[in-house]
């Protein structure tokens, strides 16, 4: 199958695999998400909450470890600025990651007890809170802990097992299986190989990040942005 470097907005939003799996994003997540409901597989009886903000649209970048989906984020981000999208990520780390360092101020409030720790500046601020207990991370919380005022597109790293819409990144050189093979939610793959790939999705080059660009905003809905890329 031949790469496709700009795939046509109006191919992927008919394709019937990508409406399914939109369509049950908006139908199930969205609503769970504006509500306090802590389950998406409740399809019934959940209605977003009054004067709600809508929630922009989601993207996961799904593949095995190793296979470039940092890369490609610190490629297409730049890209989706450029095009006036606001951008937001939710990244799934390690259990033991820390954005803090011994020895500074904030490291030793922490450490004294300090369940929440509220870093501000003129530029920035970032907020640490200490779980009760350690678990896993739910997509559904985090997604909750972004601004949605403030991003136009959410892009998620991580997660591979969430039920969101996806592009796969892949390289048959990790000898690793195709997710797409048995993840519905996946909508495109993005690979160093396209012409090995032989599969009824679309198949993206995974250097050639203004098409990757181009599929995101058509995935997402956000296909005037695209009008401003090179």
């Amino acid at each position: 199958m031949e790469p496709v470097p700009a795939y046509p907005a109006r191919i992927l939003l008919h394709s019937p695999r990508a409406l399914a799996v939109i369509d049950r994003f908006r139908k199930i997540w969205i609503p769970c998400l504006m509500t306090n409901a802590t389950d998406p597989s409740l399809e019934s009886g959940i209605r977003p909450a009054a004067g709600a903000q809508a929630m922009p649209p989601v993207l996961a970048i799904a593949g095995w470890s190793g296979a470039g989906k940092t890369t490609l984020l610190t490629a297409v981000i730049p890209l989706l600025r450029s095009a006036g999208i606001r951008v937001a990520l939710v990244k799934h780390a390690h259990h033991r990651f820390d954005v803090d360092h011994p020895g500074k101020d904030s490291f030793r409030l922490r450490k004294a007890g300090a369940d929440q720790v509220l870093l501000t500046s003129g530029r920035r601020f970032a907020l640490m809170v200490e779980r009760p207990a350690e678990r896993d991370p739910v997509l559904q919380e985090e997604l909750r802990r972004i601004d949605w005022q403030a991003c136009d597109l959410i892009l998620v790293e991580g997660f591979r097992d969430g039920q969101i819409p996806k592009l796969e990144v892949h390289r048959p050189l990790l000898g690793r299986p195709l997710l797409a093979a048995t993840d519905p939610h996946i909508l495109g793959i993005a690979t160093d190989t396209p012409a090995e790939i032989h599969t009824g999705l679309p198949v993206l080059d995974l250097n050639a990040p203004e098409g990757i660009v181009r599929f995101i905003l058509s995935a997402t809905g956000l296909t005037r942005a695209a009008d401003t890329l090179p």
